[in-house]
């Protein structure tokens, strides 16, 4: 069973949940598909109201800068995570492209480039692969942050 997500009580005041992800299924115990608001709100996150996506009619949950959780219909549709992301037990963020390719056992070239974004007045490419419901945001080569979905 998934360790369910909780909130550490040191100085980071980081939530507390594997972010290890089964691509198309989970991070850790947020399932897409069916995990739905009230699961989120139990497990630390925040609904954002701000940050409503009004293009797709999608909610908004969110904990700090580290997590957005992205809710249609009641119903967990992507994940955007911004400090730690595991697949195989080993850490994403912080990885190039080439590294990635490998631990995914994926060429390279399966990355679609999205393209640039400007974020915090930074230049972040965009890159996803389609097939494993992922997109990684990278800068200066390096991933900074992963969406799930």
């Amino acid at each position: 069973m998934a360790e369910k997500p909780r909130k550490n009580n040191n100085q980071n005041d980081k939530l507390v949940f594997s972010r290890e992800w089964i691509p198309k299924i989970s991070v850790g115990s947020f399932l897409f598909g069916t995990s739905d608001a009230r699961n989120l709100i139990e497990n630390g996150l925040k609904i954002l109201p701000e940050e409503y996506d009004e293009d797709v009619d999608w909610e908004v949950y969110g904990y700090k800068h580290d997590i957005r959780a992205y809710i249609d219909k009641g119903k967990l549709v992507s994940l955007t995570i911004n400090d730690s992301f595991k697949f195989k037990n080993t850490e994403v963020i912080g990885k190039t492209i080439d590294q990635i390719s490998m631990l995914l056992e994926v060429d390279e070239f399966l990355f679609k480039d999205d393209g640039i974004i400007s974020v915090d007045q930074k230049d972040i490419n965009v890159y996803s692969v389609d097939s494993l419901g992922l997109q990684v945001w990278v800068s200066h080569e390096i991933i900074e942050s992963v969406s799930c979905f």
